[in-house]
């Protein structure tokens, strides 16, 4: 039993990560070569950096492009409104020579000259009742606003406490004409003085503050083909920065992330097929590049751990067949030992039949 149990015996050591068990492996941690590419890709690391910049890049931009449009739409409506204002301080300059001398047709004559300029709408003039005296458009003249138009709405905000005095912000309006345009318009009352009092006209500032008021409404379709044209710029200029943006972090994540982890990868395929002298290439020293040289000292010391533990196999299987051989020695003596000793037995008996003198 002894001689068949150690004749017998065989130490064989068999590597584990063969290549079945490799493609197991990695079939577990989702590295299966056949299928799945396109889900693959959107799960791997490179691929959710790289989304996420070129979310954080449109987001950005985006927000930035709807800033820079906002301001810059702000700037064309405050030059406007401020151009507005000078108009009517221009024209209210010019007519009061003519108003305190009490010449309305001077006065008319030159609100419709300023009116037939290109890029104002119509210029009315109200009197205190709210009827349009003058209008550049002469289909309103003569006729009744009722205090909730909007161009009244400024100073008659509350019911029977007009607005006497108003600040610029106040005195503009944008609203939508019929057309769907865009207007601005602007509201300047006509103060009464004394020069005015002083001719019979009117009565005295004490008594009536406002005489009337001046309405201009100017055209914002320029102001509106600039901010169309300056917001496709904002719009072409955000795409051109998203692609290059999106382009530079394609290219650092390709070089820096994906390629280094599919290194990696490819790296741990070897192992796991049991090729333990495969080391991978390291040109950095960023986390990835440690990384890689951990992975070569853990090659490296995975190697030497396999070829120790062959070198035993092969000096435990040397010292089981010494020892085999010297058991069998031992019984191949025993055996002849005995066989010796039943002869010499057998050798007495005899002579001692025969009165042998050997005996």
């Amino acid at each position: 039993a002894l001689h068949t149990m150690l004749g017998t015996a065989k130490v064989e050591m068999v590597w584990p990560c063969d290549e079945k068990v490799g493609a197991q492996v990695y079939a577990r941690w989702g590295y299966n070569s056949t299928g799945g590419n396109s889900r693959r890709m959107l799960s791997t690391l490179s691929a959710r950096i790289f989304l996420l910049a070129a979310a954080v890049t449109l987001v950005g931009l985006g927000v930035l492009a709807w800033f820079m449009v906002r301001t810059h739409t702000h700037d064309l409506e405050s030059e406007a409104v401020q151009g507005a204002l000078r108009l009517s301080d221009t024209l209210t300059r010019s007519t009061r020579y003519s108003m305190l001398k009490n010449q309305k047709e001077d006065v008319y004559h030159i609100v419709q000259t300023v009116g037939d300029q290109p890029g104002i709408e119509r210029i009315r003039i109200f009197n205190k009742e709210g009827q349009i005296t003058f209008s550049t458009d002469p289909a309103e003249r003569g006729k009744a606003v009722d205090t909730a138009a909007e161009a009244c709405t400024r100073c008659h905000s509350v019911p029977g406490a007009p607005l006497t005095r108003l600040d610029g912000k106040e005195l503009t309006r944008i609203f939508a004409d019929r057309d769907g345009r865009r207007v601005l318009g602007l509201i300047a009352p006509i103060y009464n003085e004394q020069g005015c009092s002083a001719i019979g006209c009117h009565s005295s500032p004490e008594e009536q503050q406002v005489l009337g008021v001046l309405d201009i409404q100017t055209s914002l379709a320029q102001v509106d083909e600039v901010i169309g044209a300056r917001s496709k710029e904002f719009m072409y200029l955000t795409y051109f920065l998203m692609l290059a943006i999106a382009g530079a972090c394609g290219v650092f994540i390709w070089l820096f992330v994906h390629q280094p982890v599919k290194a990696l990868i490819r790296g741990t395929r070897k192992i796991a097929s049991g090729d333990l002298s495969y080391r991978m290439p390291v040109h950095s020293r960023t986390e990835i590049g440690r990384l890689a040289e951990s992975f070569n000292h853990m090659g490296g010391e995975l190697k030497q751990a396999r070829e120790a533990l062959t070198d035993w196999t092969e000096t435990l299987e040397l010292r089981v067949n010494q020892k085999a051989e010297t058991v069998r020695q031992a019984q191949a003596k025993l055996a002849q030992s005995e066989k010796l000793a039943s002869l010499g037995s057998l050798s007495a008996v005899v002579a001692h039949e025969i009165n042998n003198p050997l005996s």
